[in-house]
């Protein structure tokens, strides 16, 4: 029996461009995955902060997004992230970003193209985080 063409390209994914960019430009979500960021605001304590990047992790998220917090240290070499994330932000799996403020957070999220039903103007962290992360 023999296949058609049509049929048999169907079933194969769809080459993945290789993008010619600097490395210091940010990693594009893959066209196959659905975008899932999150957004940490003022979270201060350390491991509701780890708990949280664990969660986005599980969870597929490609972006994280912090707003306003200043002692957590995000680098994969050190200390406060944890063990299980440093290979996923090391290979640009997940990437996190950081911002002084909400304000700047938001506009950057509307900058790539994502939907902000509420531009910040909630008052608890909870509401900015349900809020700005539906797409």
């Amino acid at each position: 029996m023999s296949s058609s063409p049509a049929s048999s390209s169907s079933r194969e994914a769809p080459p993945t461009p290789v993008p010619s960019q600097p490395p210091q430009q940010q990693k594009q979500d893959p066209p196959h995955r659905a975008k899932c960021y999150l957004i940490i605001y003022n979270i201060s304590k350390k491991p509701n902060v780890r708990s949280l990047l664990l969660l986005a992790a599980a969870f597929g998220c490609t972006k994280v997004f912090v707003a306003g917090q200043k002692k957590f240290d995000f680098d994969p070499d050190g200390t406060d992230l944890p063990g299980q994330l440093r290979h996923h932000v090391r290979s640009g799996d997940m990437e996190i970003v950081k911002f002084d403020k909400l304000e700047e957070c938001i506009a950057h999220i509307k900058s790539i193209g994502t939907v902000v039903e509420n531009d910040g103007t909630c008052t608890t962290e909870a509401a900015a985080i349900q809020n700005t992360t539906r797409t």
